[in-house]
């Protein structure tokens, strides 16, 4: 017949590698701030998270993109509206040509004008690029003629593909909007599954310490009590 006289001590140590394991988790709680950190943690929080987590920089890639496109947009209806201040001046020149006191020189010298003031035009259209695009490259900006008539109609024609590039803008604006609420409460959802609640977890810890410490105790205990029992038994 075998006697096992440490078999409480063998309980004990048992226990102390169950708590060790505890001690472990908790440990890396508070060391990464993640209460996920591997599938063994929980398989399918992590799966669920890592989705989240993709489409969250999905999302923002989207955000990095319409925000260039909204930069693009502010370039040409900026250069616009510069063309329309240029235009106005034109204007005030065509109307002063019309005056039938004007001489063939003042009109001659009022065409001179206007046409300095295209040259403008064009340098501004040309000069509207944004990422190596000519965001006005294919608009006419058909200044050319001195009446006031043709004037008024190209700033008419300027100003409605403004507008059309400022609709673009705030639209675009509208759905960055919404994509960044959007990845807020992913972000948010995810940090509900992944990160730890540190106090919880720094409080997990101490316990697990805690009771290893006191495990421990109990296990040199009763060996120290199977070793007494041994020599009286040999002694005897």
């Amino acid at each position: 017949m075998v006697t096992r006289i440490n078999s409480g001590s063998d309980f004990y140590a048992n226990q102390a590698k169950y708590t060790q394991k505890n001690i472990h988790k908790a440990g890396e709680e508070v060391a990464s701030g993640k209460k996920i950190n591997s599938a063994k943690d929980d398989a399918a929080g992590l799966a669920i998270s890592e989705k989240m987590m993709e489409q969250i920089k999905s999302m923002n890639k989207q955000t990095e993109n319409y925000s260039s496109e909204v930069d693009s947009y502010k370039v040409a209806e900026g250069a616009l509206a510069e063309i329309s201040e240029v235009s106005n001046d034109m204007y005030q020149n065509s109307i002063r040509a019309m005056n039938g006191t004007m001489s063939a020189s003042d009109v001659y010298t009022l065409q001179t004008a206007n046409n300095a003031l295209k040259a403008t035009m064009d340098q501004v259209k040309n000069g509207a690029v944004y990422n190596e695009t000519k965001m006005l490259g294919d608009v006419d900006t058909n200044f050319d003629s001195l009446s006031a008539d043709a004037i008024s109609k190209a700033s008419t024609d300027n100003s409605a593909l403004r507008s059309k590039f400022g609709a673009k803008e705030n639209g675009m604006e509208h759905i960055i909007a919404a994509n960044n609420a959007t990845v807020e409460n992913t972000t948010a959802a995810y940090a509900k599954i992944r990160d730890a609640e540190m106090e919880k977890s720094i409080g997990r810890y101490k316990t697990q310490q805690n009771i290893s410490d006191f495990q421990n105790m109990l296990v040199k205990n009763q060996n120290q009590t199977a070793d007494g029992l041994v020599r009286r038994l040999f002694n005897a």
